[in-house]
């Protein structure tokens, strides 16, 4: 073998193993970029999942007095009517805006119902009995709804 073919064999060794060393620096290099993508995508992930549970924990705050909006803004009792039989049902508006009510007052025994429609100013008691059309037994069932509450359900005690 001549020395000239020893040179060109050496020459392309010595750039097989440069090209060689430029691949793996290039691997190394996509690898640790890749390492550091991975590791800030955990550190995102894992903030991510903290603000999660800050929310979670702000809903399980919030949620009791979300409820507590959507209430009827009223007060119940009922007495005994002083003309005529039965009882009479007695609902005040407790909130500053006037309250529009559908009343159901449904007699379980006969599954007889009757609607009343009525419209509270702030502060006004509502008096349903004998007088205004509505027979109240113990144990009829009365239904109230209005507009951007939760219904409420009540059971004439015994």
């Amino acid at each position: 073998m001549s020395s000239t073919n020893k040179v060109i064999i050496i020459v392309l060794l010595l750039l097989g193993f440069i090209l060689a060393g430029i691949v793996a620096t290039a691997f190394y290099l996509q690898l640790s970029e890749s390492r550091q993508q991975f590791a800030q995508a955990q550190d995102q992930s894992s903030k991510l999942n903290e603000k999660v549970t800050q929310l979670q924990s702000q809903v399980a705050i919030l949620q009791p007095m979300a409820e507590k909006v959507r209430q009827l803004p009223i007060k119940y009792g009922f007495r005994k009517a002083l003309l005529g039989n039965g009882l009479v049902l007695e609902i005040r508006n407790i909130s500053p805006n006037i309250l529009s009510l559908n009343i159901t007052i449904t007699n379980t025994t006969f599954n007889q119902a009757k609607v009343f429609n009525e419209v509270l100013d702030s502060g006004r008691l509502l008096q349903l009995g004998h007088m205004q059309g509505a027979q109240i037994a113990p144990g009829d069932r009365i239904t109230i709804t209005s507009d951007g509450y939760d219904a409420g359900q009540i059971n004439v005690p015994q």
